[in-house]
């Protein structure tokens, strides 16, 4: 592209109708995904559908002569799905995270914390701070420090 050759509006409109068909599949994918048992059929019915609508497009551009827009949805179409594919996988990767990095840094993690006060929670939550599990001396906190509100327990008292 030379430097004083601009991009026409049409060529962008034709990307972002592209574009808008992609966002669009990739959400109404998402409304139907996880698939549940022998309901696969409308996840590939919506994929099949939305690839050829951008085919049927792209041959209608190509048929007008304006190529060049039809270049430009698919472009778009291809965008939205990469766009799509990368938030399922940051999503997938928090969520991998969210549950396994606090276990492998030593935070101890459970259904019910210390600060709800229940049965004197709060002194078995400065027990296992100050003493670790089962008493052997491997607490996160030293004696002579305080025990912060992030230890947690399970509904019967025992130590997760």
């Amino acid at each position: 592209m030379e430097p004083d050759e601009r991009i026409d509006g049409g060529l962008i409109v034709a990307g972002c109708i592209g574009l808008c068909l992609g966002l669009a599949s990739a959400a109404w994918l998402s409304t139907l995904y996880p698939p549940t048992r022998g309901h696969v059929w409308p996840i590939a019915t919506v994929s099949t559908g939305s690839i050829v609508m951008v085919l049927v497009l792209y041959a209608v551009a190509a048929r007008l002569d304006i190529r060049r827009a039809g270049d430009w949805l698919v472009l778009g179409y291809g965008v939205a799905l990469v766009l799509a594919a990368g938030l399922v996988v940051a999503m997938q990767i928090f969520g991998v995270l969210r549950d396994h990095l606090p276990q492998n840094v030593g935070v101890k993690t459970s259904a019910r914390s210390c600060v709800e006060h229940s049965n004197d929670s709060r002194g078995s939550c400065t027990q296992v701070a100050r003493m670790g599990d089962a008493g052997r001396g491997s607490g996160l906190i030293p004696p002579w420090g305080l025990p912060p509100r992030v230890f947690l327990h399970d509904d019967h008292g025992r130590n997760v």
